[in-house]
């Protein structure tokens, strides 16, 4: 009779799904929910928005969150599917945010970005851990949450380096969009690999 906890060596390896998990977290966090932080102060300089009304996407991107957080088990969807509609919409809302549109749509945008910061991070915290645990090893559990850390981190260098080099806030939305995209294809290989 087969062992129901022996380990699925087909299954990407450990490294391979913890580094996942940390993408995916970088990307849902630093990019989907953080990335407006470093992006304000660029958006006010180019006269796209002021202060208060900054402080209104930002108050929509949290309430967003929470929203995200509360519906995330009611979606019928299974963590893995959550997880890429999710992140797929991050890029798409981050792409969104170079547009040039009225505050209240900037708003809806943000709002959804928070949705679906929560939406990835409740996901990926359970295919990834769940997938970890079925391999046997939790060494990379903690790594995965490093992705949060690790994603505003970069986000906040990439948004320097974009103002200092006198780039336009629609063309840095773009180019956030387009990491998002970058550190996504890794992240479906290996839930392709875990066959979710």
């Amino acid at each position: 009779m087969a062992n129901p906890q022996a380990i699925d060596h087909r299954a990407p390896p450990a490294w391979a799904v913890g580094l996942a998990g940390l993408l995916s977290l970088a990307v849902a966090m630093g990019i989907g929910r953080f990335a407006f932080t470093p992006m304000l102060p660029l958006m006010v300089q180019a006269g796209q928005l002021d202060l208060g009304a900054g402080g209104w996407l930002a108050a929509a991107n949290y309430a967003g969150y929470l929203a995200g957080a509360l519906t995330a088990a009611r979606t019928g969807w299974s963590a893995p599917r959550l997880a890429v509609v999710a992140l797929v919409g991050t890029a798409a809302l981050t792409a969104a945010m170079a547009s040039s549109a009225p505050t209240v749509v900037w708003a809806a945008l943000r709002f959804l970005a928070g949705v679906a910061s929560a939406w990835a991070f409740v996901a990926t915290s359970i295919w990834c851990l769940g997938a970890l645990a079925n391999a046997g090893s939790s060494a990379w559990s903690s790594a995965l949450y490093a992705g949060v850390g690790i994603g505003i981190a970069v986000t906040g260098l990439l948004c320097l380096a974009g103002a200092m080099a006198g780039v336009s806030a629609p063309a840095l939305w773009m180019q956030l969009a387009a990491l998002c995209l970058g550190l996504l294809v890794p992240v479906f290989g290996v839930l392709a690999g875990l066959g979710r």
